[in-house]
């Protein structure tokens, strides 16, 4: 698992937290491999913790809550393959526990990176690809713009980010694609090209690649658990 570009190896049974905008990867080393997935949305965090901006979840240490994360995350699985009468009500209500857990035992201060810690090209390279995504962009325009060789530039954008340069504009669209998934009606060819994918297909991919379930699983999930957003 690559997060904020540090890789960590895990071992099953393990959980672990990803912070709003903080970039990710999970490459597994085997195909018999079983996760749960539970993506708490930032405007959800926010209501219960209005300072989230300034904070972070941190399990490191604190392996009793972890232990306590996994039990609501085992069950949590367990209810939503059976299905239960009334289990969407029995999912949230751990969903509220494990904010609850996460609120109270597992808050640290947000890390400030310093303004120095980014090389500056790739900070201006980030920050256009924040809203040139959708289109097609390649790594050489910016290995240009700044009067690097592509090889150079590849391996700076790498060592800034702990991702490549696709694989850093790959996850930000996908998580693009995610919020209007949530958020929206449209379909998923539309949500597909309307973040710089070439066909649903690819969403599709990818999406599963990063999240661990398909696009359509994913909306049906926050459909049922939130049936009046």
């Amino acid at each position: 698992m690559t997060v904020a570009g540090q890789t960590t190896t895990l071992t099953a049974p393990a959980v672990l937290v990803i912070n709003t905008a903080t970039l990710h990867a999970m490459t597994p080393n085997t195909a018999r491999i079983q996760t749960i997935t539970l993506l708490i949305s930032y405007d959800f965090i926010k209501q219960a913790l209005p300072d989230y901006d300034d904070l972070a979840f941190d399990l490191q240490g604190r392996a009793a809550t972890a232990a306590r994360l996994q039990t609501c995350l085992a069950q949590i699985g367990e209810w939503y393959r059976r299905r239960p009468n009334g289990y969407q009500l029995l999912i949230g209500e751990q969903i509220d526990h494990i904010l609850y857990l996460l609120t109270t035992q597992a808050v640290v201060p947000r890390p400030i990176q310093p303004t120095t810690q980014c090389d500056y090209r790739i900070q201006a390279t980030l920050t256009s690809l924040d809203t040139a995504y959708q289109f097609p962009v390649s790594m050489r325009r910016y290995a240009d713009r700044y009067h690097l060789t592509l090889p150079y530039f590849s391996r700076l954008f790498h060592r800034e980010t702990g991702q490549s340069f696709r694989e850093y504009l790959l996850n930000l669209r996908v998580e693009m694609a995610q919020k209007q998934l949530g958020q929206t009606s449209m379909k998923i060819i539309d949500i597909a090209l309307a973040n710089g994918f070439g066909s649903a297909q690819r969403l599709i991919a990818a999406f599963e690649k990063l999240y661990g379930l398909s696009p359509t699983r994913y909306r049906r999930q926050e459909r049922e658990l939130r049936p009046n957003r």
